[in-house]
């Protein structure tokens, strides 16, 4: 598990830079970077995805490719 800071090339929010962690679930590496404004409930929707992705086998692919 890390915490990592990225700069950004152009602001968004108002920001120049996005922190997040990153961490290695079950299944795969993961990250939650929710914007610093987002309360509680919202950010734990985040992290919630974040922890699934991590933890969770994905689904069996029906195509390898569109048409």
């Amino acid at each position: 598990m890390a915490v990592i800071r990225v700069p950004l090339t152009t602001k968004f929010r108002g920001l120049d830079f996005r922190e997040m962690l990153i961490f290695k679930g079950s299944e795969r590496w993961s990250e939650f970077s929710p914007f610093l404004e987002y309360g509680d409930l919202e950010a734990s929707a985040w992290l919630k995805a974040a922890l699934e992705y991590a933890n969770r086998p994905l689904p069996k692919l029906l195509r390898t490719e569109i048409p």
